[in-house]
């Protein structure tokens, strides 16, 4: 049997979701706006599709859906993948078998997926979308962002304030994820000013980072119920703040902060971008595809250095923003979609 080739009668069933609201959910809606948009049909019954489109790639591996290979192997699976794959090669081994085409957030991935063996033909680029009517940068000035965040504006007046809105501790709520590396912020806030240099933390799951703060008297400022840390549990269905307030913070600090191993994004960049803030990063996932070059460090001490001396210009914002910009455009986000899920094969 033929594999779906006609676009217009397309049938699409959704796979991915972590419940919580924050970066795979959001993925998952991003998604089906983007079907929604081109009109195509969403379906909820894996009988009934055309296509299997995995919001990310190895959750196909699971059993049901290795039995939905063998029953239906006439239809097509789309996958994004999601992060930085050369950690899981035995994994994209097995995935390899199953995927049809693969959908790609930064030019790395699409290296790897070419080094092993994937048809050109067979990979799509598209960084992660973010909705630009929700990042953008507002016309309020500190007071007044604090105000809407109900955060004491003396906390953090006169201070230059860094932000990390990442979820960087593992499960067991000790360890730190090695992939987000928040030991390099920890490192790098030990030789700063702690007079002048205010690290402003948001998202779930940052236990690892509070507790280093607290240990080395690191100043910091952490938006969102901190009681959930102080009693080591788990704050993943708490601290979860809604875009929009993620959005206030990006515009109340100074600069953003990735300091990252490994990444498929993060879409700190793109937020951070087309909220025109500053950001320092390391060269991962779609970072160096997107930022201006001054944005990237590849050490703790050129980072503090960038920090002290206040490297990013507002040049180089403008930059960030005009070239995020048209890579995140929904129109342009619906295209690349549109071209992942037209095809025409055997």
């Amino acid at each position: 049997m033929k594999k779906s080739s006609l676009f217009e009668n397309s049938r699409i069933l959704i796979i991915g979701s972590d419940n919580t609201g924050w970066s795979i959910d959001q993925d998952r809606q991003n998604t089906i706006n983007a079907f929604n948009a081109i009109k195509l049909s969403l379906v909820n019954n894996p009988i009934t599709n055309h296509i299997f489109y995995f919001v990310w790639w190895n959750i196909c591996l699971g059993r049901r859906y290795k039995i939905y290979k063998l029953i239906f192997p006439w239809k097509n699976w789309v996958a994004v993948v999601t992060n930085d794959m050369n950690h899981q090669v035995a994994e994209f081994l097995k995935a390899k078998k199953l995927i049809d085409h693969w959908v790609c957030a930064n030019q790395s991935q699409i290296k790897f997926l070419q080094e092993n063996g994937i048809c050109p033909s067979k990979i799509f680029y598209q960084p992660f979308h973010v909705r630009e009517n929700i990042f953008t940068q507002l016309v309020l000035d500190k007071v007044e962002l604090c105000k809407e965040l109900n955060i004491n504006y003396q906390l953090i007046e006169n201070k230059v304030l860094i932000g990390s809105f990442q979820r960087d501790t593992l499960l067991n709520l000790k360890e730190e994820k090695w992939q987000k590396n928040p030991q390099q912020i920890v490192d790098a806030f030990k030789k700063l000013d702690k007079k002048k240099y205010l690290l402003i933390l948001a998202g779930p799951r940052r236990h690892f980072l509070v507790n280093q703060c607290k240990v080395h008297n690191i100043p910091y400022l952490f938006i969102g119920d901190e009681s959930y840390m102080n009693q080591k549990l788990d704050d993943n269905h708490v601290n979860n703040l809604s875009p929009n307030k993620i959005n206030l913070l990006y515009n109340l600090i100074d600069t953003y902060l990735i300091s990252s191993k490994s990444e498929g994004g993060p879409k700190a960049v793109i937020e951070s971008a087309l909220t025109k803030t500053a950001i320092l990063s390391t060269s991962i996932g779609m970072a160096p595809d997107l930022l201006h070059p001054e944005c990237i460090y590849h050490s703790t001490n050129e980072l503090i250095d960038k920090i002290i001396n206040n490297t990013i210009t507002s040049k180089i914002i403008s930059y960030n923003y005009q070239k995020v910009s048209e890579v995140n455009c929904f129109k342009n986000y619906c295209e690349q979609i549109r071209k992942a899920t037209n095809f025409s094969k055997v």
